[in-house]
């Protein structure tokens, strides 16, 4: 699998991954933002590494206290996203 595209005129945001939780259809990227603040991001399933520079959609559904039930795990915040495009 690989990250679904973005169409050209979507404004990114730059990021690194630092790491990636892959559950039923969502994966789950924890991510270092331009700005050094570490962010989540959940998207459809997609195959990512961890330092891999992605841009994401400056537009997204934020979600506070995102508890995932597959994960067993609650994000302080998180980030939805249509998809993710690579960078390197």
């Amino acid at each position: 699998m690989k990250a679904a595209t973005l169409p050209d005129n979507v404004p990114t945001t730059k990021a690194t991954v630092l790491q990636t939780i892959d559950a039923d259809v969502y994966t789950y990227i924890e991510a270092k933002a331009a700005d050094n603040k570490t962010i989540w991001l959940a998207l459809p399933k997609v195959t990512v590494s961890k330092g891999t520079t992605i841009e994401y959609p400056t537009k997204a559904f934020a979600v506070t206290n995102f508890t995932s039930k597959t994960l067993k795990k609650t994000f302080d915040n998180i980030l939805f996203v249509e998809g993710i495009r690579i960078v390197n």
